[in-house]
């Protein structure tokens, strides 16, 4: 791990700016004027949805996604389906990446035969004038061999009359929602990264990146990407978070992934690594 100078510290907080609050805060509410689908079910169908498809290979029966879809095709049908904004339908996108990723990698335990997702806590707040439910959701997945697994994650679930957003929350004891304006939080940190690529600020990357990120032909097709990726969406994963690591895709405004990153925020500055997803 290269050590990072007082210098290298300074140049990066410099770099950090000043564009407002880093966080919106989730306000309480005794409940939700949620109408037909409830949220939390919205959410469980998509991840229960996604894994049967990708997560198991196409094993598990899908009641939405259609047989032999692709990522984009599948996050389509479910936006059609369950009536999802545009950001919960990205999120859809990128959860199902990293799951058809996930299912990629080779493991000891063998292929998953099946994922069971069940939705364990929901609150309401609001932020901003819309209601946010935050939804617990707990996972089991069951492999050809060893223990069942089992793992939970918080999603902040945006209700505007449908699913409009899936977030990630941020804090503990004041909850708040990423806004994705500061080097403290993990889509800040990524949009300071996706700025710096821009201006090919080659040294500031491989210092945010710990020297990941110095292959500037790898910038270069990132550039090229962000010019041509229109009005794009930053996430954050819920269901990846470990510690202070996340995981956050950017998807462009026709619904691809551009970029895949792994963000470790810290007491001082962040460690943000760039890797293609193509």
């Amino acid at each position: 791990m290269r050590v990072r100078t007082a210098a290298g510290i300074a140049v990066l907080a410099l770099l950090a700016g000043c564009a407002g609050p880093a966080t919106a805060p989730l306000e309480p509410q005794q409940s939700v004027g949620a109408e037909g689908k409830r949220p939390e079910h919205v959410l469980v169908t998509v991840l229960s949805e996604l894994h049967n498809h990708f997560t198991t290979r196409g094993e598990a029966p899908t009641q939405v996604i259609s047989p032999g879809a692709t990522v984009q095709v599948a996050a389509e049908e479910l936006a059609e389906e369950l009536d999802l904004g545009r950001q919960a339908r990205d999120f859809a996108i990128a959860s199902g990446f990293e799951m058809q990723r996930e299912a990629a990698q080779a493991s000891p335990l063998g292929r998953v035969e099946s994922v069971a997702i069940e939705a364990v806590e929901d609150r309401p707040f609001e932020s901003g004038g819309v209601d946010v439910h935050l939804v617990t959701v707990r996972q089991e997945v069951r492999r050809e061999s060893g223990p069942i697994t089992e793992s939970q994650a918080v999603y902040a679930v945006a209700w505007q009359e449908r699913v409009s957003e899936v977030e990630a929350v941020t804090g503990t004891a004041t909850l708040a929602l990423d806004n994705g304006v500061d080097l403290t939080t993990a889509r800040g940190a990524v949009q300071r990264f996706l700025d710096l690529a821009g201006t090919r600020d080659l040294e500031a990357i491989r210092r945010i990146s710990d020297d990941a990120n110095a292959n500037p032909t790898a910038i270069d097709v990132l550039r090229s990407l962000l010019g041509a990726a229109g009005d794009y969406q930053i996430l954050t994963l819920p269901q990846a978070h470990q510690g202070n690591a996340d995981t956050v895709y950017v998807i462009n405004e026709a619904g691809t992934p551009i970029a895949r990153f792994a963000v470790t925020t810290g007491p001082l500055i962040p460690t943000v690594v760039y890797f293609p997803t193509a």
